[in-house]
């Protein structure tokens, strides 16, 4: 593996030849394309103006930010009898914390966090682990089964596992089973018992609606991870918010303004929207990566704002993804039989 390996990905990488081909149909054609030279002047400037925008951009949502803080704050007072073991930074406010609990489960789970973690087994563990995850499902599924159970017991007069009123309709609809037979001697009494238990089925259907039985899941599930946890369900609802008050109005692509609900928007050329727009896609997609190269060459604060940006947004995005393939299907194990 030597050098012109390095160089060979690098090229493949930045898509350069797609890049020198989007210039024109010919040799000639590319290398009279002013473009060829204006398209890396534009990215030059890109960069300078992603640059400068990244201070304005987070000096702009410091007020948001503490306005924010302050206005979600808990205010007490420190001097009554009830309040004075509540240990403050400040007596009498009572900050939130600046990460959600989702926040905190995802800093813990995160690939890039190395450490082990924080949440062991006798805590129960830090939910967006499948493993504990799937506990939940698990006792969510022995609840819901329960109660239906118990409601099938109280229209079970007789006690042998069946509704009555279903039994009845079925008495009366269906042909018994010696007049079956006789009408269908090729068939096995396996035949008749599968038929038996399809209309069953559907009378069971009509008085506990699979759809309904879906919802008391979903809901029974929602409120065992809000009651253990302190969250949504994870894998239902990705999208929680992971920042908490005054850090949930930094954001990295805009000015909040104090007060409102209004942005004031800014262009960053490392994330698709540049200032100085380049000649084709090939051009946009080319020097997007070095434009993020450049400012990461830059200095630290570029680095932490192209890395923030992509824990914060893509790596979210990634992690909701796979928390759904973690979601367990409901399945209703108390019907069978």
């Amino acid at each position: 593996m030597g050098p012109a390996t390095g160089i060979l990905a690098l090229a493949d990488y930045l898509d350069l030849p797609e890049l020198y081909k989007s210039y024109g149909d010919t040799h000639l054609d590319r290398l009279t394309n002013p473009n060829m030279l204006l398209d890396p002047a534009k990215m030059v400037g890109n960069t300078i103006s992603d640059l400068v925008s990244f201070p304005i951009d987070l000096a702009g949502d410091l007020p948001a930010a503490a306005i924010d803080r302050l206005t979600s704050a808990d205010y007490y007072n420190p001097f009554a009898k009830e309040n004075l073991d509540r240990n403050t930074l400040i007596p009498g406010i009572d900050f939130q914390d600046s990460i959600t609990q989702m926040g905190k489960y995802e800093l813990d789970a995160h690939p890039w966090n190395p450490m082990p973690s924080f949440y062991t087994d006798e805590q129960g563990g830090n939910p967006l682990d499948p493993k504990f995850g799937q506990r939940v499902y698990k006792d969510a599924d022995k609840l819901v089964a329960d109660h239906y159970i118990k409601e099938t017991k109280y229209l079970d007069k007789n006690k042998d596992g069946y509704i009555d009123s279903i039994q009845d309709d079925l008495e009366e609809n269906l042909p018994p089973y010696w007049k079956w037979a006789y009408d269908n001697p090729e068939k096995e009494p396996e035949d008749y018992d599968k038929i038996y238990s399809d209309e069953y089925s559907k009378g069971l259907e009509k008085i506990f609606p699979l759809k309904e039985e879906q919802k008391l899941y979903d809901k029974t599930v929602n409120e065992l991870f809000q009651g253990r946890y302190g969250i949504d369900d994870p894998y239902q609802y990705p999208d929680q918010p992971l920042a908490g008050p005054g850090l949930r109005e930094i954001g990295l692509e805009d000015i909040n303004i104090p007060f409102t609900k209004k942005d004031m928007p800014l262009q960053y050329g490392s994330f698709g929207d540049p200032i100085l727009e380049y000649s084709t896609p090939e051009a946009k997609d080319t020097y997007t990566k070095m434009n993020i190269a450049g400012e990461i060459a830059y200095g630290l604060p570029s680095m932490l704002r192209w890395v923030g940006k992509k824990l914060s947004r893509k790596g979210a995005k990634e992690g909701a993804k796979e928390s759904k393939k973690s979601r367990k299907e409901y399945e209703s194990k108390w019907r069978k039989r």
